[in-house]
């Protein structure tokens, strides 16, 4: 009988390839798994992307990728992941997604199917059915631990290597711990790679601080290596005028200027030839910064490889221009990361705002002058407070934090300091600390919870004691980043929390997407004092707002609506004692 139809011949062989499998220790990681494993029922191969085989092959335990979408970098690391658990006994991987839906979309579509089709993954387990989940699968005595990037996944797993994928979307405080997994490992491999998404963060970060490799060309017409970019140098599009940047193209310059869009191509920069991107005899992997030895960095974009040509590039871009999200192509499409000052304040312009306050000294508190108050409660309570008759010049003149316990002495000591006429404190999540401050300050720093679009909504209670407020979340933050990015707003009076105060401020992002409202959007674990500082503005604007809305308070409450000093002068020259009286009667008995 033919073998084909032997089936006691099959599972021997079929045994045999899985114990046997090719192997050998200078059978490199790309040759192992283009001769042991299939992609699509053909052999694994990376001649479409030759990029890969060095990637593939690198044995530096630390390394970060910086890449356009579908480039194939999460596939050959997976493979890898899998290739490392098969060729070592007793080992530990951890292969980390943002959240549960990638691990489970990812467990489900690539990774149990690419276990399941490979015998060589298969390994005797002694006879027992090895383990196969969408968090954990077995290969042999190895197991990789799928996880959605949870806190406990971090802390709680022992690990050999840990691979992050898309480093941008995890949260990077929880993506940190993941290095401290590798402690007791004789590997400690760790491999980082993500679709960039800002500037100085996540992978574009990582990137930064490395080696930075680039998989370079060479010029078969003037034998000049580069790594071409999508630029007018690296460009040639037939009848494009001078322009800075192919970002300006769009439908109407396409037409205007009769565009050879569909005979562009990726030229050199010195002598103009046509590059050819498809062969791997005229690329390398160059090192930017080889004295560095800490960290592997490889950048690819889409000339990284012929497969994405010139024209395809422009109609994509014209398509996201269309949908107002240029930020996407820049990520995905080109893989460089975005920054602007509207979307995330710039240091330059914070350190403007430091320059105009008097630095590390607190000023002696002027009694002579309003003050506000803003709170981002947490375990280390962050606070500022600021001199302001309008949200035109606000001034910060303390920038402190204290431990939660301690937070009522502060706020004690504040009040007897300064004259704070009004002050907001984040609500959640401990909400009864917040009505503790609210109590103690007989309302006039009221708890804030971000909720609904409306700009400022007050909440009382049934004899209409105002209890809380409501704020528009995105609003709020908004005011934080115009009064720092037009320089209206001093910051002095930080003593040793400069760097924090920065750090701060520049770690949020205005995340605008298609069709959806923008939302400031966490970037790292610390923003407290971005969020402060939003409080006590938002305490500015809600006296201003409460100004415009009833006539009968302007006499009243007119110092921070229309900047009534002489009102102001006229009452603190009384020496106003009771300010909690004026406050709930003038300002919250509306």
């Amino acid at each position: 009988m033919p073998m084909a139809y032997n089936r006691y011949l099959k599972d021997l062989y079929s045994m045999m390839e899985r114990r046997y499998a090719p192997d050998s220790e200078d059978m490199t990681t790309t040759q192992w798994l283009e001769r042991n494993t299939l992609l699509k029922g053909r052999p694994f191969t990376v001649s479409r992307y030759p990029y890969q085989r060095y990637m593939l092959d690198d044995d530096h335990r630390n390394t970060v990728v910086i890449k356009p979408s579908q480039t194939g970098i999460s596939e050959i690391y997976q493979r890898g992941a899998m290739a490392f658990l098969t060729r070592n006994r007793n080992v530990k991987l951890i292969y980390a997604y943002p959240n549960d839906d990638m691990r489970k979309h990812n467990s489900q579509t690539r990774v149990n199917p690419m276990v399941e089709t490979n015998p060589v993954f298969n390994l005797d387990t002694g006879g027992e059915k090895p383990v196969r989940s969408i968090s954990l699968i077995q290969i042999g005595s190895s197991f990789m631990y799928m996880t959605g990037g949870k806190t406990g996944d971090a802390t709680s797993i022992d690990a050999d290597a840990v691979y992050l994928d898309e480093l941008d979307l995890h949260d990077q405080a929880i993506a940190g711990l993941f290095s401290s997994r590798l402690q007791n490992s004789d590997h400690k491999i760790k491999k980082s790679f993500s679709t960039p998404t800002y500037t100085e963060f996540g992978v574009d970060a990582m990137f930064n601080i490395s080696d930075q490799h680039y998989f370079d060309v060479r010029c078969d017409s003037c034998n000049h290596w580069q790594f071409p970019v999508f630029t007018p140098e690296y460009v040639h599009i037939p009848n494009l005028p001078d322009i800075e940047s192919l970002m300006e193209i769009d439908q109407v310059l396409i037409d205007s200027y009769n565009l050879g869009i569909e005979e562009s191509y990726v030229c050199c920069a010195r002598c103009r030839a046509p590059l050819d991107l498809g062969r791997e005899d005229n690329r390398a992997w160059v090192a930017k910064w080889p004295s560095r030895k800490g960290l592997r960095g490889f950048k690819i974009n889409p000339f990284s490889t012929s497969t994405r040509p010139v024209k395809d590039l422009i109609q994509e871009l014209i398509e996201y221009k269309s949908k107002d999200f240029i930020r996407g192509f820049k990520n995905s499409v080109l893989g460089e990361a975005e920054d602007s000052s509207t979307a995330r304040m710039s240091e330059a312009d914070i350190r403007i705002c430091m320059s105009s306050g008097t630095g590390h000294e607190v000023k002696p508190p002027r009694k002579d002058i309003y003050a506000w108050v803003g709170i981002d409660i947490g375990h280390t309570c962050h606070v500022v407070v600021g001199y302001a008759y309008t949200l035109n010049k606000p001034e910060i003149v303390r920038a402190t934090t204290a431990p939660l316990e301690k937070l009522m002495e502060t706020i004690k000591e504040i009040d007897e300091q300064y004259v704070v006429v009004g002050g907001m404190v984040d609500r959640h999540p401990e909400s009864q600390v917040a009505a503790n401050v609210r109590d103690l300050t007989h309302g006039r720093i009221l708890p804030c919870e971000y909720r609904g679009t409306k700009e400022i909504n007050l909440v009382k209670a049934v004899d209409g004691t105002v209890l809380h407020c409501q704020a528009d979340r995105t609003t709020l933050l908004d005011e934080v980043s115009k009064a720092v990015r037009l320089h209206r707003l001093s910051i002095s009076g930080y003593g040793p929390h400069q760097s924090e105060l920065i750090s701060h401020l520049r770690n949020m992002v205005r995340v605008e997407e298609p069709e959806t409202p923008a939302v400031w959007k966490k970037l790292d674990v610390a923003d407290h004092f971005f969020h402060a500082i939003g409080f006590m503005l938002s305490a500015i604007k809600l006296r201003k707002l409460q100004d415009m809305s009833s006539p009968n308070q302007q006499t009243a409450i007119g110092i921070a609506g229309a900047g009534n000093t002489e009102f102001a002068e006229g009452l603190l020259g009384k020496k106003i004692k009771d300010r909690n009286s004026l406050w709930n009667q003038n300002y919250l008995g509306f």
